[in-house]
């Protein structure tokens, strides 16, 4: 079963893509003080059950991660490691208490070592691509969001990113397919035509998008009234070959 499906919303991964977005080795991916896996693991936490739930470790995880006190968070979810070793969700806990006092590294291993025991893990795929781009860690944050996209393939929020990610490795070509694939989940998706047709625009895939774009224009006018009004200047249709 694929954990995580509900957890979405709480975790921002960036999906709006910047056209002329500089290359892979000028980026500056800014660092929130925050942590930033420390939503999506209240809502992951208020659903675990079974025997680790029970716990006392557990619902001091629980407890500490409410109040940010990650330190706690860290301390018990290590503890329950050990009781548990084959439990994503353990792992999980130690992730973000690492990446709440400091450990980014230690948070990406042990997110790693959470979607090795539990490759359904969604959540856990999402929370490592959020740590990916947060260490401007472009090809390993693909990587994560591709494995995202297998088990939630219909997923906007995913392939935008995912698009985004290839974007900033220099690959328009696969991101223009990828948001090909987020205009046939979501047809009604402005910010996803936006960004089809914008990155579309410096690849070979122009004029194909172009003419997916003309069937929306039939089948949802409104849709591509709003469209054509948010593409980024210079984004045009292409003149005919001959």
């Amino acid at each position: 079963m694929v954990r995580g499906a509900g957890v979405l919303a709480v975790i921002t991964l960036g999906a709006v893509i910047c056209v002329g977005a500089p290359p892979p080795t000028q980026l500056q991916v800014p660092v929130p003080e925050s942590n930033p896996l420390a939503e999506p693991f209240k809502v992951v936490a208020a659903n675990v059950g079974g025997a680790m739930a029970e716990t006392t470790e557990w619902l001091r995880v629980y407890a500490a991660a409410v109040i940010d006190d990650w330190a706690t968070v860290l301390a018990d979810a290590q503890k329950l490691t050990k009781l548990f070793p084959q439990s994503a969700d353990a792992q999980i806990a130690v992730a973000v208490g690492l990446e709440g006092t400091g450990d980014h590294e230690g948070a990406v291993t042990a997110l790693r070592k959470a979607v090795e025991l539990n490759p359904q893990h969604l959540t856990g795929w999402l929370m490592l691509v959020q740590m990916n781009f947060r260490l401007n860690r472009l090809q390993d944050a693909a990587l994560a969001l591709e494995k995202a996209r297998e088990l939630a393939p219909e997923n906007v929020e995913i392939l935008m990113s995912l698009a985004k990610a290839y974007v900033r490795l220099g690959d328009a070509e696969r991101a223009s397919l990828v948001l090909a694939g987020a205009t046939k989940a979501a047809p009604g998706n402005v910010e996803a035509w936006v960004n089809y047709l914008a990155v579309s625009s410096r690849t070979k895939r122009s004029e194909s998008a172009w003419r997916e774009f003309d069937q929306l224009k039939t089948s949802r006018p409104e849709v591509a009234a709003s469209v054509e009004k948010r593409l980024p200047a210079g984004v045009t249709r292409p003149l005919p070959t001959s």
